[in-house]
């Protein structure tokens, strides 16, 4: 990995953290190198993710192949970017610390949906002992680097700008953030579901 070290100390994933400390995290992190040939896919739609990838050199398409056979491509991966990282949810560990963030202070109800609700389902997705810190209103820390993932509202009370700062915010220190919406249908199994009529979209999952 030492050939590649100019890249990872440049990625938001390892910024601020030294050389002679990024070596020894790689090794527990049991971090592996995998080569591709032109062509050759890193991962295909149904693809059950348990690790988040790096790009280390060269690069790589995000396609999606409509039912026309037209070749689309949806964005460009180069040196020192993620992917798989909305998947995050199936990397998850026991003692990970997750956020949910609300842009609103509303009166919280007995089944809270930021606070038990997805908490529960959480721990009934993963089977794991979560470490799950809540934030509302206003509130939304500076340094995301402790988390494994963070999952947001929907936004309705945050105007776009702080909508897209915070989303900013997340992937600029290389921390995964979904919405609401989108981790309840995928851990109840209702994305894939209510997409598959539509093969080609499917194919993003």
């Amino acid at each position: 990995m030492q050939k590649y070290m100019n890249i990872l100390t440049n990625t938001p994933l390892f910024q601020g953290i030294s050389e002679s400390e990024i070596l020894p995290m790689l090794k527990c992190l049991s971090v592996s190198i995998k080569n591709y040939s032109k062509g050759e896919y890193l991962l295909r739609s149904g693809d059950k993710v348990q690790t988040i990838g790096m790009i280390l050199s060269g690069q790589a398409l995000i396609i999606n192949d409509d039912v026309w056979g037209n070749r689309n491509i949806i964005t460009e991966l180069s040196s020192g970017m993620l992917y798989g990282e909305i998947k995050a949810l199936d990397s998850l560990r026991g003692g990970d610390k997750v956020l949910i963030s609300e842009g609103c202070t509303h009166h919280r109800q007995c089944d809270d949906i930021g606070t038990v609700k997805i908490p529960r389902w959480l721990k009934e997705y993963t089977g794991k002992e979560l470490i799950i810190e809540t934030s509302s209103g206003t509130e939304f820390p500076d340094d995301l680097g402790s988390y494994k993932m963070i999952i947001h509202c929907g936004g309705c009370m945050l105007n776009e700008r702080e909508m897209k700062y915070r989303i900013s915010c997340a992937q600029d220190q290389g921390i995964p953030i979904a919405n609401y919406g989108m981790v309840i249908a995928y851990i109840h199994g209702i994305l894939k579901r209510s997409l598959s009529p539509f093969p080609e979209i499917e194919k993003l999952l």
